[in-house]
């Protein structure tokens, strides 16, 4: 242990700690920190026990050595970006030499599930170990150079009884000698920096990882390491490393993990099916959605068919990728033979030497490498260097035999990474969990008497699919996907993303702060006291038009682009009509650091120029589209042709609730806050549920939002208001009125359309509603009979305007308007009970219409 009075930047630092905590200590004392405590749910110690080379990544905003890291520093944004890729977070907490915080852990734990390591000078083990669990912590760093080994026998143990893992840090022989002779200590960290002079020994790692490794104790590595032949180096020594520096002053965060040899971990596994040897078994892999199937092409295999049906098979696949399988051939012979099948991908199965591998992904294909496991695991960085996917197996395979992870431990893992050998559906969800594998490859597994068994081949993919619940596709007829095969592999990562995100805590957390803070959730529920003396009952507005960016739209983007950012996307592509589906996406691009495009019809351009304007301001691309009647309809159409060329890295935020599945589901499920909010709101003031909820239709996500949550509450009407244009005997937009069964955008839906099926172009003054199609949900509401639809024209629509704006000095958007309108007819037509409450949604405010409605007044546009 050394002194505070001591020289060098530990002893500086150490000085500080000493003032911080006792000042602390007298500001929140133990007994209040300890009030609040309950033990660490999540296990330090576990992320760092499984089979290969764990990493903690590190946030800090400097350090001593190098100064500012990342001028722009946000310890959640950072976290977010070593999702996936790190299996436990390090937070440094100390202030004046590294800018960090105690908040940091607060911060840091909303937005990952990864155990969070506290990395600060601890001092006062009694108090800072409490203090840094009730701030988040499940593990804290313990150095063994500055406390003494009472004071560290007395950490670790404080910190077991939280539920928490004390990582004991030594810098050379005599610290280790003190741990291992003096301390329980599980986990022990080597740092290779000394902390006086801050120079670098890596090989301080290698000389003392020996030592360590017995009596079940692991080894983490830290400071220093950047380069991922580094960390190869460290095979059969350390059970983890933690770096910080190396990333942080990355540019592209999620390139360097990539380098370093932690790209982010998939989601879900793809599927191999090998063995493969006739056509029907094309067809069943085909039918189950599988990625690969493997051809055995190994002569006197038992799995071995000859060319000309592996030919056969290799065409008749839809979907999944062939890929043949050899065994110690040179590579001008298996290229003739891939070719010859069709082929993109190959499996090498023998003793071919990296040269092999690196001419045959010179020449395109996929190359599998199969390594046995644990002998051939010397030879797997080569065929790594040379392009190919490992695929771990057996020695030989093909023996349904599995390895043992075990002597995986203390390995850098390769991605993507493969696992093959004696895989069933029974025992896959072990395999997952431990190695998180890329792909997952069967042959054996999936037979009864040597013969592929459709049953097991089915049971094995939905093992290997995971649990995550899919989204109902339709609302009664109505719905579906009827688009393109190019886009269905995107819609699917959607489905998919969104119904995980749906069961992530995690998620919702952090959506819940953005809406609270950036969007400025809950919007008040206004009680309209001129407009219910007027109509003769108890009218209430919900106040949409106050969201950040000035309607409804802005909650579903900020969904959608979690997701995407979730899912790695880079860019942000939208439709929009009135343009506040656009501004919402170009807002969140901004916020979240995404590229955004948007695709808005010309006319529509041309008569909400304000909202083009806070585009671009936002740093959106707007693209007019021409095509059509250059309206809403067009602009969508423009976005699905992009979306094909771009899925890869681009997310397309769907702005309504129509389209093909799962854009409904998901634009229901993140509007439906606005109806929660009503419900809650009337609840805690008025006692009751409202007696009618009234909302503009065009595709129907404000009304979806607003109704959702009364849809099991049949005493409350659900009121939705279309656009009625000239009136139903001219140009409109009443969709439910006058449409008929039919696809648009891939949904089926009513549908504006002519005798022959041709979609008719919809007319309306407010650039949000004038779609021919509508929402599947809505109709479905309809067909029911659980929602009534009617209808206000353009000119009542306009005159609402002024109406609502002189009545509440309330300046709503055209289309919030139409509502406005319906409301204001029936409740003179007396359609309210005396003292009913009517509650409608103010779905966006109309600065935005301004411009619009003068010109309109003026005559210059129709």
């Amino acid at each position: 242990m050394i002194s505070p009075a001591s020289e060098g930047v530990l002893a500086r630092i150490l000085a500080a700690r000493h003032q911080a905590v006792s000042a602390r200590r007298t500001l929140v004392p133990l007994a209040a920190l300890e009030a609040r405590l309950v033990p660490s749910e999540r296990s330090f110690l576990g992320a760092i026990e499984r089979p290969g080379i764990s990493l903690i990544a590190e946030v800090k905003a400097r350090s001593p050595s190098r100064g500012v890291l990342r001028p722009a520093y946000d310890p959640a944004e950072l976290a977010r970006a070593y999702g996936g890729s790190a299996h436990a977070v390090s937070v440094l907490t100390e202030g004046p030499h590294f800018g960090g915080s105690l908040g940091d852990l607060s911060r840091v734990r909303r937005v990952t599930r990864a155990p969070l390591l506290q990395k600060d000078f601890l001092v006062d083990v009694d108090y800072q170990i409490p203090e840094a669990r009730a701030m988040g912590a499940d593990a804290v760093l313990l150095l063994a150079r500055v406390l003494d080994d009472a004071a560290l026998e007395r950490g670790i143990l404080r910190a077991r009884e939280l539920g928490m893992e004390a990582l004991v840090e030594v810098e050379g022989e005599a610290d280790l000698d003190r741990v291992l002779g003096s301390t329980s200590a599980r986990i022990v960290g080597i740092n290779a920096r000394d902390l006086d002079r801050l120079a670098i020994d890596l090989g301080r790692v290698h000389r003392l990882a020996e030592r360590i490794r017995g009596g079940g104790r692991r080894v983490v590595a830290e400071s220093g390491l950047s380069r991922r032949e580094e960390l190869v180096a460290l095979r059969g020594l350390a059970d983890a490393v933690l770096v910080g520096t190396s990333l942080l002053a990355a540019e592209d965060v999620a390139a360097a993990l990539s380098a370093l040899g932690f790209p982010r971990r998939p989601s879900r596994s793809e599927v191999k099916l090998c063995g493969l040897r006739s056509l029907e078994h094309a067809e069943l892999a085909s039918r189950l959605g599988v990625e690969w199937v493997g051809i055995n092409r190994v002569p006197g295999a038992r799995r071995a068919v000859e060319r000309p049906l592996a030919a056969a098979i290799a065409a008749r696949l839809d979907g999944p990728r062939a890929v043949g399988v050899y065994r110690d051939l040179d590579a001008a012979a298996v290229l003739e033979d891939a070719r010859a099948l069709g082929l993109d991908a190959v499996q090498l199965h023998g003793a071919e030497p990296p040269s092999v591998t690196r001419a045959l992904v010179a020449a395109g294909l996929v190359v599998f490498k199969a390594v046995a496991v644990p002998d051939g695991l010397s030879t797997m960085e080569a065929h790594c260097e040379a392009g190919a996917r490992i695929l771990f197996d057996v020695a030989g395979g093909g023996t349904g035999l599995p390895f043992d992870v075990a002597h995986l431990a203390r390995t850098l893992l390769p991605r993507p990474l493969g696992v093959a050998g004696g895989l069933r559906a029974e025992h896959l969800a072990h395999t997952l969990a431990a190695l998180e594998p890329d792909l997952v490859d069967v042959a054996s597994g999936i037979e009864e008497g040597g013969e592929l068994d459709p049953v097991s081949a089915e049971a094995f993919v939905t093992a290997a699919r995971g649990r995550a619940p899919r989204l109902p596709a339709r609302f009664g007829v109505h719905g579906g996907r009827y688009v393109s095969e190019l886009l269905v592999p995107g819609l699917v990562e959607i489905e998919r993303a969104f119904a995980e995100a749906q069961a992530d805590p995690l998620f919702h957390a952090e959506l819940a702060a953005l809406l609270a803070e950036f969007a400025g959730r809950p919007t008040p529920l206004t009680f309209a006291a001129n407009l219910s003396r007027e109509l003769g009952a108890r009218i209430f507005l919900k106040r949409e038009d106050l969201l950040h960016g000035g309607a409804h739209k802005t909650t579903n983007t900020l969904g959608q682009g979690l997701l995407a950012r979730r899912l790695g996307k880079r860019r942000l592509i939208a439709e929009t009509g009135a343009g506040q589906h656009g501004v919402a996406t170009a807002m969140i691009g901004a916020k979240l650091g995404l590229e955004v495009d948007i695709f808005m019809g010309a006319h529509d351009v041309a008569r909400q120029r304000p909202n083009v304007q806070r585009m671009q301001l936002f740093g959106a691309r707007v693209h007019p589209v021409h095509a059509g009647g250059a309206t809403l309809k067009d602009a969508i159409n423009e976005a699905l042709r992009e979306w094909s060329a771009s899925i890869e890295d681009t997310f397309y935020v769907f702005g309504t609730a129509a389209g093909p599945h799962p854009f409904p589901q998901i634009v229901r499920g993140l509007q439906r806050v606005i109806g929660d909010e009503i419900r809650a709101a009337l609840l805690a003031r008025e006692g009751r549920l409202p007696d009618h909820v009234y909302a503009c239709v065009g595709g129907g996500s404000n009304a979806i939002g607003a109704f959702a949550a009364f849809l099991d509450d049949p005493e409350v009407e659900l009121v939705g208001v279309e656009a009625g244009g000239e009136g139903l005997g001219g140009r409109h937009g009443a969709t439910l009125h006058a449409g008929r069964h039919g696809v648009l955008h891939g949904a089926h839906s009513y549908v504006l359309q002519s005798d022959d099926g041709q979609i008719l172009e919809a007319h309306s003054v407010s650039a949000g509603l004038d779609y021919p199609g509508v929402g599947p949900e809505h109709a479905h509401l309809r067909d029911l009979g659980r929602a009534r639809y009617t209808i206000a024209t353009d000119a009542e629509a306009i005159d609402a305007v002024g109406w609502l704006a002189r009545t509440e000095a309330i300046l709503c958007a055209l289309e919030t308007a139409h509502a406005v309108a319906a409301l204001r007819r029936e409740g003179r037509e007396g359609r309210f009970a005396p003292g009913a409450l009517v509650v409608l949604n103010v779905s966006g405010r109309g600065d935005k219409d301004l411009d619009h409605l003068a010109r309109l007044a003026e005559g210059a546009v129709s």
